[in-house]
Parts: structure tokens; sequence; C-alpha cells
């Protein structure tokens, strides 16, 4: 029996990011092909975190063209900017409810 958040019980992935950490050295590991994901879909995630965080628009386009050279379809980026839209309008409506607060008293 293991306890429960031990390095085993995660099944491997604490040694594989170990791992994945050291091969930061010989290059860069978020680009590798052994991450566990296929190269256009780290490329729609890359995308959909640069919408998020407001990075230039050419980055985006950069990001969106080389997912769909790398086998992505059109409707995978478009549902990948929806989720960062979606992302983005959170991060807006999250402020509502300060809009609606009571003015803070001044005696």
């Amino acid at each position: 029996m293991h306890r429960r958040g031990s390095r085993r019980d995660l099944g491997g992935i604490a040694e594989r990011g170990c791992e994945a950490a050291r091969s930061r050295r010989q290059g860069n590991a978020a680009q590798s092909d052994n991450q566990g994901l296929p190269s256009w879909v780290r490329e729609l995630l890359v995308m959909a975190l640069d919408l998020a965080v407001g990075v230039n628009p050419s980055v985006v386009r950069a990001h969106a063209r080389k997912a769909i050279s790398q086998g992505a379809t059109e409707a995978q980026v478009l549902g990948a900017i929806e989720l960062a839209a979606l992302v983005m309008a959170g991060k807006a409506l999250s402020f509502v409810p300060a809009v609606f607060e009571p003015e803070p008293s001044t005696s």
C-alpha cells in the first residue's frame, strides 16, 4: 500500500517529470515528442494560452498554422480559440460583483 500522494502513487509521473526537467538542458522539453501529447495538441495548447494572456496575434497565428501543419484541423483550432475566449470572458466576468458592491462608508 502506497501513501496517497507518494511518488509511486502517481504511476511514474513524478519520475518522468524529473526526466523531462533533466532533458531541458539538452533542448526544449515542451516541444519534445515524448511528452505524452501529439505535437499538434501542444501547439493548440500554446496557442490558446497565448490568446488567454494576450500575446501578439502574429505569435498566436504562427502556433495555429504550425498546429495545422502537424495535423490539427481548422475545427480543432477554432475549438481551442473558443476555449481561450471562455477563459478570457471568465476573467472579465470575475469583476462583475465588485461593480455592484456598496460604496465603502467614509465616516
